[in-house]
């Protein structure tokens, strides 16, 4: 029987909480994280999850006077 792999959600919940530890999450983090998954698998699904964040204040240029 096959393993069911890991799913977006998967990659969120892990993100998330790899994000309230201070760091940035990366496909190794999340991996290491999960204990499972190709990085194949978890890269693109890492982007879609950084995608669909708001973008923070960090990201955001301002102008200077």
């Amino acid at each position: 029987m096959a393993r069911a792999g890991v799913t977006y959600h998967d990659i969120a919940k892990a993100a998330e909480a790899i994000k309230t530890q201070g760091q940035e999450p990366t496909v190794d983090r999340v991996r290491e994280h999960l204990g499972t998954g190709s990085k194949s698998t978890i890269a693109p699904l890492l982007k879609r999850w950084r995608s669909d964040r708001p973008m923070s204040v960090d990201c955001r240029t301002t102008s200077s006077r």
